[in-house]
């Protein structure tokens, strides 16, 4: 079956997440800009696909290859869904393709009044529907539908959305947690969980946190189902704000689309350079974290101000990930955020690929090579890839790291 996933804000991040969850399991067909389709064996559960997914925000079943007769193909599927109740209906268009979605939408429309049908024809400014729109619009209810036509370089596509993103559980996450701090960084939830997927471990693999900040990953993985958690902190206070932010999702976890909240997790305070003196070596699976990022910036510093924060974050993550190999095991993961600045609209980065390799690791970039070399946009200068938003001075640069002696 032909599925198509909306990619989000970074879509070579998304896409890498969606190749690191369903490797084994699908193909991808068609992939343009901000969509990719990919060829499953089986039939999916469209809400438990993007709730396991932090970077797509729409996901939805390829109808027809191709957009002739495109009318009456909607036309025609409202008319058997909806068979006595009002029909509400909207149309997205992404990539590249001519098809003015309000017109379309009006022709359609006028048909279906003039065989004596209610309708409501959902709107917007833009070419595409929010997921917003779409939920709050009753197009994803049995008598709603939200239809997509989907231009790459190869075909047009015409796809039924079947589940938009929860942005309402991820903003409950965000922001009614108890413990936010924008000291220790404000890491989203979505990032938080593209990373954990970015790390692709069994479920009862032991994933640890050296940096867990206020739990963001912790909560994130026990909510994808991970089983074993470990989060350290230098800081006495992150470890009790890590805590209660653990106690507030258990109690509230019927807020969101899970049962997945047995999670045996151990906190313990420690620095990340030292963390084999409470870890077992060989005994993680996965290390996921956002280290520390360096200072609030104001947006004016100089460059010699922010070569000294970056000579100071080089030492840091070196020290942590010449630890890290330590108590990972041989085939285990890293997926570790470093930081972008924009000062002054230049971008400083950190140059760590060398010096990486030099400790035992490998940069992994899931993508197939073909997608690599065609989507430039989006990949970070040590081989990563980043996360952004044009208004932030730190951006960050998602990096997956393998040893060299293992096989990704």
């Amino acid at each position: 079956m032909l599925y198509f996933f909306i990619l989000g804000r970074q879509p070579i991040l998304s896409l890498a997440e969606i190749f690191s969850t369903f490797r084994e399991e699908a193909n991808l067909i068609d992939y343009f800009d901000n969509f990719a389709i990919f060829a499953f064996k089986k039939e999916l559960n469209p809400v438990e696909i993007l709730d396991d997914l932090g970077g797509s925000i729409k996901f939805g079943q390829i109808i027809k290859e191709d957009i002739k007769n495109i009318k009456e193909i909607i036309f025609n599927s409202l008319f058997r869904q909806n068979k006595e109740n009002k029909i509400f209906f909207g149309i997205s268009v992404y990539g590249k393709s001519e098809v003015n979605p309000f017109v379309l939408g009006l022709e359609i429309k006028k048909k279906i009044k003039e065989n004596n049908r209610s309708c409501r024809f959902v709107t917007s400014r833009e070419k595409v529907l929010s997921s917003v729109v779409v939920k709050k619009n009753k197009l994803l209810s049995p008598f709603g539908a939200e239809f997509v036509i989907l231009g790459s370089e190869k075909r047009q596509y015409l796809g039924k959305t079947l589940a938009v993103q929860e942005f309402e559980e991820y903003g409950i996450r965000d922001y009614l947690k108890p413990a936010r701090s924008m000291v220790k960084g404000m890491l989203p939830p979505k990032l938080a969980k593209i990373m954990v997927n970015l790390a692709r471990i069994p479920k009862d693999g032991t994933i640890l946190d050296p940096f867990c900040g206020t739990g963001t990953v912790l909560c994130e993985a026990m909510l994808l189902g991970y089983k074993n958690l470990i989060g350290t902190d230098n800081d006495e206070q992150s470890l009790k704000a890590t805590e209660k932010n653990i106690g507030w999702l258990r109690k509230n976890f019927h807020l969101f689309k899970t049962n997945a909240l047995k999670a045996q997790i151990q906190l313990f305070k420690q620095d990340a350079r030292t963390i084999s003196k409470i870890i077992k070596p060989k005994s993680i699976d996965a290390i996921i974290t956002e280290p520390y990022l360096g200072p609030p910036l104001k947006g004016k510093e100089s460059p010699q101000e922010i070569k000294g924060i970056i000579l100071t974050l080089e030492n840091l993550y070196l020290e942590s990930l010449r630890e890290f190999k330590r108590v990972l095991k041989s085939d285990g993961t890293i997926v570790f955020a470093i930081p972008i600045f924009q000062i002054k609209k230049h971008l400083i980065n950190l140059d760590l690929k060398e010096k990486i390799k030099e400790i035992g690791f490998q940069i992994i970039n899931p993508l197939p090579e073909e997608v690599q070399r065609k989507s430039k946009d989006g990949q970070g200068p040590n081989g990563g890839f980043i996360y952004s938003r044009p208004d932030q001075w730190v951006w960050r640069e998602i990096l997956i790291l393998k040893s060299t002696a293992s096989r990704y």
